[in-house]
């Protein structure tokens, strides 16, 4: 998400009003476990977004994609540094460890954010 974006204007969800939400508690646990990977629930007084419900699963590969995207921005802020300190380049490096970097950059572009800097 780039810097000043509002992300309620980047997707639009139906927003359950706080009596709604009360009232469907139980049958959006029902679908919650049913299908773990069903669209998150939007909720708020005066149908105004102000919180989400999602799966507990759900939330917990939210977790780790959050988490593989700061390790990818850690990785690219100490490439440039890593590459002066070991008098080798990180692609020259992984291929002495048998590695193929083309694939490694390729899985780890396809976690990065999509407003970081190219490295």
């Amino acid at each position: 998400m780039g810097r000043g974006t509002n992300p309620a204007k980047r997707r639009s969800h139906d927003v359950l009003g706080t009596r709604e939400l009360r009232d469907q508690i139980p049958a959006i646990l029902r679908d919650l476990r049913e299908d773990v990977d069903s669209e998150p629930i939007v909720g708020g007084a005066n149908r105004k977004p102000e919180i989400v419900i999602l799966s507990y699963a759900g939330y917990l590969g939210l977790m780790d994609h959050l988490d593989n995207l700061a390790i990818v921005t850690q990785v690219r802020e100490r490439i440039p540094a890593a590459d002066i300190e070991l008098g080798t380049s990180l692609e020259d490096a992984a291929r002495e460890l048998g590695l193929d970097p083309d694939v490694i950059f390729a899985e780890a572009e396809d976690l990065a954010p999509h407003d970081a800097p190219a490295t």
